[in-house]
């Protein structure tokens, strides 16, 4: 039997237990901190890119974080036009977009001067019901309407973009004769032009940079294809320093080495000094495209100019090139520093219908295994991207907005792949281990991407939504937690309001996805 004594001793300890159990559970994320932080581009810097197989942009930010740069497509000229006259551009910037929301700069290529007339090996790109020869006055016309046409819409979809115009020439147009090269020249010229008047049209002029791409190994095709010879000296020909001098920079494509049967990098970077060398002048510089194949792992015997061995060849060849380029961005008496692009070919081995040389430049397989280049890879970028000389971005400015952020929407934005904010969390949490939930407000759709010191990124690719929720892992032996949250869209410049950050304690089944 329970005395009114009795009775009046329980009942603090019953009201103690009941206020326990309502208390919030010891696991409740806080949050601590949080900075605005505002990136632009670092002059001196290397973004290091990659080919993403047109569809792998979401896999290769995983596993490697945003990247600056990304070569997207790689259109043509025949793929658009309808018999009609019409155009038809459904799907055709899908993978610019999806280069966009993973965070990248976007590369892309519109070919129009190649035919199987100039190489009969090579690519077509021109429309069946014309003449195959951008001298005659009824294509060139209608090749002058499709490139405006092309521009607007590439504009409109993707609000920033850097165009490449015909492709690799020295392999798909075999400019061997004076006339070739000619014709090129002032083809490549007049486009440029079109295309940045149909962009001070839109106003938009400033988000619009073209490039001219040059490839193979000078040091076999200078002469040929040129115009001199590489050695002993070589004299830069007009034709083509006219096209670099109408372009914002030059792209330089080589995959040199094979021929030498070397794993080395060494003979791309002779290729790449000598494009710096004589027809860079002073546009910037990008390698648009670097690879190695791991052919031989599956044909021993494979030979020819493109550099190929094994798997751990690959790797090794890597390692050493990424070694020469940061050695070479610390020595301004060298032309590798002025490389500011460096765009790996490619993510992802191809499907069968490839060639077996070309399946296999990734540095995945198609099963979604890791190569071992692609560990090489990461570790160079990490220390790239932790140097302040390297870094392809810099903070320039940061604010401490934590007690701001319940009464004020914080304005964030993308412009570009360098140039962009970033909100800085930190973040309290007792039951270590656990994945927490974490929700980003904003005021228009957009894409999160949240990278979890010392553990990986999580993202919402390629979804747009104003209410985003990430699951975070946190898998650290640390009670704070340091979160930088980025937001992309399909198109640049993207700027928008977050109106609240939330966090919570994730369900014991979350999916974990650094």
């Amino acid at each position: 039997m329970i005395t009114s004594l009795h009775l009046r001793r329980l009942i603090p300890l019953l009201l103690a237990a009941v206020s326990a159990s309502c208390a919030p559970a010891s696991d409740t994320p806080r949050l601590v901190s949080v900075s605005l932080n505002h990136h632009e581009p670092n002059p001196g810097g290397l973004q290091v890119g990659f080919f993403p197989n047109y569809d792998f942009s979401k896999d290769v930010l995983l596993d490697f974080g945003p990247r600056p740069i990304e070569r997207a497509n790689f259109h043509k000229w025949y793929q658009y036009e309808l018999e009609d006259g019409s155009y038809d551009f459904s799907g055709a910037f899908d993978e610019g977009q999806r280069a966009n929301l993973a965070g990248a700069s976007v590369v892309s290529n519109l070919d129009i001067f190649h035919t199987h007339r100039l190489n009969p090996q090579g690519m077509h790109a021109m429309p069946p019901w014309y003449e195959p020869d951008i001298t005659n006055p009824k294509t060139r016309a209608a090749a002058v309407k499709f490139v405006r046409a092309f521009t607007r819409e590439m504009l409109t979809k993707l609000g920033s973009v850097k165009l490449v115009f015909d492709y690799e020439p020295f392999w798909f147009a075999l400019p061997q004769t004076p006339e070739i090269r000619k014709n090129y020249r002032d083809w490549f010229v007049e486009a440029v032009g079109h295309a940045r008047a149909a962009a001070t049209e839109m106003g938009q002029s400033d988000q619009l940079e073209i490039g001219m791409i040059v490839n193979s190994d000078p040091y076999d095709v200078a002469e040929r294809l040129i115009g001199s010879p590489a050695l002993p000296e070589h004299t830069p020909q007009s034709w083509l320093l006219d096209c670099v001098r109408a372009s914002d920079f030059i792209g330089i494509d080589t995959y040199a080495g094979g021929a030498y049967g070397s794993p080395s990098p060494e003979y791309q970077l002779r290729a790449m000094r000598f494009w710096i060398e004589h027809y860079a002048l002073d546009r910037d510089v990008y390698v648009t495209e670097s690879g190695f194949s791991t052919v031989r792992e599956h044909d021993p015997s494979s030979t020819g100019y493109h550099a190929r061995g094994t798997e751990q060849e690959q790797a090794d060849f890597y390692d050493q090139m990424f070694q020469e380029l940061i050695h070479a961005k610390q020595d301004p008496t060298d032309p590798l520093a002025r490389i500011e692009v460096f765009c790996v070919w490619n993510y992802m081995d191809w499907e069968d219908d490839q060639s077996m040389l070309e399946r296999h430049f990734g540095i995945k397989k198609r099963n979604g295994t890791a190569k071992p280049a692609l560990g090489v890879i990461r570790k160079q970028i990490d220390r790239i991207e932790s140097e302040p000389i390297l870094a392809p971005t810099r903070v320039t400015r940061s604010q401490d907005v934590t007690n701001t952020l319940a009464s004020t929407p914080l304005t964030i934005e993308r412009i570009n792949g360098t140039a962009f904010s970033s909100l800085d969390l930190t973040i309290a949490h007792d039951n270590i281990g656990k994945p927490l939930e974490l929700t980003i407000v904003t005021e228009d759709p957009v894409c999160v991407h949240a990278h979890v010191e010392g553990v990986g990124w999580s993202t919402s690719h390629p979804e747009l939504q104003r209410v985003t929720t990430l699951n975070l892992p946190i898998s650290t032996d640390q009670s704070r937690t340091h979160v930088r949250v980025l937001v992309t869209s399909e198109s640049y410049p993207l700027r928008t309001q977050v109106t609240d950050i939330r966090l919570t304690a994730a369900p014991r089944n979350a999916e974990q996805h650094p």
